[in-house]
Parts: C-alpha cells; structure tokens; sequence
C-alpha cells in the first residue's frame, strides 16, 4: 500500500513538472510570437507574409493602412490577387522558392477603393528548421508619389525641349490626329494648343493629301526629309514649310506616333522667286538688244 502511495505521489509529481513545462513553453511561445508581431508591425514599410501557395498568412499595421484593408480581410487571399498584373506576382513568387534568392518588383497594386498605387516590392524567402523553404516575406513601398513626381518632371523636360524650337513642332498619333504642339505652332497657324490637340493634322494645309501622304510615309518608313508643304493660318495667309519627321515608340518598341518639324523656307522662296525675276529680266534685256550680244566666259 506504500509503495503505490509513493507511486501514485511520484505520477503527480511528474504530471504537475510536465504542466509546469507546457506552461513555460506556452509562455515562451507567447512571448516569441509578442515578440515577432511587434517586430512585424514595427517595420515603417508594408510588410506581407506568403505561404508556399502565395497566399497571405499575416500582414503589418502598414500593409493594411497602405491597401485600405485589415488584416483580417487580407490572410487567406491570394496575395497576387490584389495587384494589376497578377501573373507577374505569382512568377515573383515563384521565382524566390525556386532560386532562394531576393528579387524586387515594381508592381501596381488595386487599393480597396479603387486607385491604383505604384508598389516597390522586395521578395525574399524565408526557411523552417529543416531548411526548407517554408513562405514568402515580402517588404513593399509604396512609390506612387515618387513615380508620379518622376512623370511629372519627364513631362516639364519634354516640353522645355518642345517650346524651346523656333520652328512649329507637332505630334501626331496613328489616326493623323495632333497630340501635342509648340507654341510656334500655335503662332504658325492662329490657333491655341488646346484647339490644335486632337484636331486632324491635314485641316491646316493648303493640299491635305500631300499632307497625309507626308506623315503616312514616316509612319511607313520611319522618317521623312524635306517634305514640302504650305502651312495655312487661321486669318488666311500661307506659309510654306519643309517638314522633317521621325516616329515615336514607347518602351515595349512599339510606334506610337510621329514628330514632326517644320521649317518655314518664306525667305527662302523670296530669294528664289527674286533670283528668277533678275534672270527673267536679264534675260528680257539681252531679247531687247537690236544688236548681236553674247557673254564669254573668262576662259574664252
């Protein structure tokens, strides 16, 4: 009867040190996972984790107010769901278990309400104690004002460039329309940049066929040289032009467009037609001699 009292006593003692134990562990667990939540929601930039699968197991406070959604309505998703360009997300992905290498991504993610944000996305895999790849961690910044800001200086370069030509500057589109002018185009033709753009491009020549033969033949062939033209002006007065002309592309090589020069050659014409008018009345001269008259060249 003793010896089972000291057994049964012996058995509650190891139950009561086994309790004790899970406690700690509990306890541990607890605090390592208090622990890695406040290094998660301490990170400035959204922070997103993946599972094998790419589907979101946890996020950060940023992540959520970056996105507009709560955590809640993020874990269990389909991470690449929520970008623009889903089947490039799931290749990032891939791409990181496979190589267990960092990769980075520009990426236009879907904000809950509908705006589209710019997200620089850095990928990296993380391992389990066996070390194998176990997920994901993907660390974004959000970029939108950034690129925004970039455009908006590409933009203000291009139009320095643009306006600071003497000569009429004008871009068309595919379908002959004007996409954009310079302000001596504006001055050329009598008309302001905003009643230019989007009007057809053959409606300010004297001959609009030659004109769309002209900028069908960049499209054609890539560029054009010289291509003379006669330019009207709103209030009825000609100009004549030669036009130089190249295509456009945009960053996939596609062509997007035409940009054309035009160089106003009026002095040009009035030296001719003077040259033409001194010949003829030279000519008219020489005609009006009664008497035989010849020129001789200095070498006889």
């Amino acid at each position: 009867m003793n010896s089972n009292n000291r057994t049964h006593e012996a058995l509650l003692a190891e139950i009561a040190s086994l309790k004790n134990q899970i406690k700690e562990t509990q306890e541990t667990l607890r605090a390592e996972n208090r622990y890695n939540r406040g290094l998660i929601d301490d990170c400035p930039d959204p922070l997103v984790i993946l599972d094998l699968e790419g589907r979101i197991t946890d996020i950060n406070k940023t992540a959520s107010e970056v996105t507009g959604y709560s955590r809640d309505d993020l874990i269990g998703t389909d991470f690449s769901d929520h970008f623009m360009e889903p089947e490039k997300v799931r290749a990032g992905c891939r791409q990181v278990l496979q190589k267990s290498q960092a990769g980075d991504d520009l990426l236009g993610f879907k904000h809950r309400d509908g705006r589209e944000r710019v997200m620089f996305c850095r990928w990296s895999a993380y391992r389990n104690e066996m070390g194998q790849a176990a997920g994901v961690v993907v660390v974004a910044c959000d970029v939108t004002q950034r690129r925004q800001a970039t455009i908006q200086s590409a933009k203000e370069y291009n139009r320095n460039l643009i306006e600071a030509s003497l000569d009429p500057l004008v871009t068309i589109g595919p379908d002959g329309r004007i996409t954009d002018v310079n302000q001596a185009t504006e001055t050329a033709t009598g008309y302001s940049r905003d009643q230019l753009i989007g009007t057809d491009f053959l409606d300010y020549f004297t001959e609009p066929e030659k004109a769309r033969a002209g900028y069908q033949q960049v499209f054609r062939e890539g560029q054009v040289r010289d291509y003379p033209l006669e330019l009207k002006h709103r209030d009825g007065h000609v100009t004549p032009v030669l036009y130089n002309a190249s295509v456009y592309r945009d960053e996939a090589g596609q062509v997007i467009g035409v940009f054309a020069a035009a160089r106003d050659i009026t002095e040009l014409k009035r030296a001719e037609e003077a040259l033409r008018l001194s010949n003829q009345y030279n000519r008219s001269l020489i005609e009006a001699s009664m008497d035989p008259f010849v020129t001789i060249s200095p070498a006889g």
